[in-house]
């Protein structure tokens, strides 16, 4: 291909990939991309012949890297582990557009991240072989896989745009390599030299030590994009809960941009304006149909009874998981979609999740303090690093996997590695 031909194909790619990433797939426009790019209609049909040609340019056509090294001892796999999480982040941007195309059920986005997903799992799962028998290699790998996956999907969803400069950071790096530690105690360098600071942004939320929401955030003391605790209720409690689940249903056939308020009024067969009294607007339905009781269960001032047992603790979450898929599903799309609502709703409950673990370690196991908080990150990153790939892998059938004894077992597993063998609490 002439110079100048190679030329405009990279600035239709990068201007596709800018389109894609600010407006979506779906509501990116051919015409829009040439007009971005400074070509004409004709010359960019040249090059692609369809917007699904110019997406799998941009999935298929970079040099993804997989990190490979000999692996002979613990230590090796260790590496190859940290490495895999490093190289996940030269490709940052297309990480970003796979994952958010993939979620929200795009078939190309979905195929490609399900087949690298697949590789990656594989890297591990061969390396963990050489240096562990078969009965042990099974659940290191599952282990390592869901915190490498976990810390992917965590640090992209929280630094969205700006995943390299958040994970990059030293700080973090040494942080994960800790997790990593749980899993293969046999290869860590040692305890840390100083403290680690477990998920860097979590004192941003300003949880009470019970994992309540302060209600002086918002009078300034926290960010501006801090939720508040429960979105504005009034009205008939039964009308609002139909609200809620036509929303629930129409964000999962449509998804959030493709749903109007309008939508969601017809389908429980009200006028716009008896909508509105309930729900100012598309944010008030997505922030109310997060602080529901699955999720409130796992923070707040009053309290369940804890889970006896680890076993039980992962049937708690399985069964969350899967009556939540669409609102968790939702609720990443739209954070990487740059939607500030979105971000601190997840990042909200996601603090309140790893305050819930602190507690239930506390309570359960027998864990000095440095090792519990460590072992609470790591099951946080865990439990994610299992439901984001599984959603994609899955489709709309993944709530049946999670309530599935496949899905269940293999986080008890890796639950299991990382608590190390702790013993029960005093009195637990």
């Amino acid at each position: 291909m002439h110079p100048r031909g190679v030329a405009a194909r990279r600035r239709i790619l990068a201007a596709a990939l800018e389109l894609f990433l600010s407006e979506g797939y779906e509501a990116a426009t051919v015409r829009a991309i040439g007009r971005r790019a400074g070509v004409s209609d004709s010359a960019l049909y040249y090059y692609f012949e369809s917007k699904a040609a110019i997406l799998e340019a941009l999935l298929v056509e970079p040099q993804w890297p997989y990190p490979e090294r000999p692996i002979r001892t613990v230590a090796d796999l260790r590496q190859l582990a940290l490495d895999q999480f490093s190289a996940w982040l030269q490709n940052a941007s297309l990480v970003r557009l796979t994952m958010r195309e993939a979620l929200s059920g795009q078939p190309l986005a979905r195929h490609f991240s399900v087949r690298m997903t697949q590789l990656a799992e594989q890297r591990i799962c061969d390396a963990a072989a050489k240096v562990f028998p078969p009965d042990e290699a099974e659940a290191v790998s599952e282990a390592l896989d869901a915190v490498r996956f976990g810390a992917i999907a965590d640090a992209l969803l929280h630094a969205v745009d700006q995943l390299e400069r958040y994970a990059s950071s030293e700080e973090y790096r040494a942080w994960l390599a800790t997790l990593v530690d749980l899993v293969l105690p046999e290869a860590a360098p040692g305890p840390p030299s100083a403290p680690i600071v477990p998920f860097p942004r979590a004192t941003e939320l300003r949880l009470d030590a019970d994992g309540s929401h302060r209600p002086d955030d918002e009078a300034g003391g926290g960010p501006r994009e801090s939720i508040r605790r429960t979105p504005r209720e009034r009205g008939n409690e039964r009308t609002r809960e139909r609200i809620l689940q036509a929303a629930a249903e129409l964000f999962a056939e449509r998804g959030f941009d493709g749903t109007s308020m309008k939508a969601v009024a017809a389908r429980v067969g009200l006028s716009d304006a008896a909508l509105y009294y309930y729900f100012r607007s598309k944010h008030e339905l997505l922030e109310a149909l997060w602080d529901i009781p699955e999720i409130r269960r796992f923070g707040g001032r009053e309290q369940p009874e804890f889970p006896s047992t680890l076993a039980e603790l992962v049937d708690a979450v399985a069964d969350t998981i899967a009556a939540q898929d669409t609102i968790i599903r939702l609720t990443a799309v739209r954070t990487l979609a740059g939607d500030r609502t979105a971000r601190s709703l997840r990042e909200y409950t996601l603090a309140r999740w790893r305050q819930y673990l602190l507690r239930w370690l506390e309570r359960r196991l027998a864990l000095p303090p440095g090792r519990r908080e460590r072992v609470a990150d790591a099951l946080t990153l865990a439990v994610l690093g299992t439901v984001y790939p599984a959603q994609i892998r899955y489709g709309t059938d993944a709530p049946s996997y999670f309530r599935s004894p496949e899905y269940r077992g293999r986080l008890l597993r890796t639950a299991e590695r990382l608590v190390g063998g702790a013993v029960p609490a005093a009195g637990s």
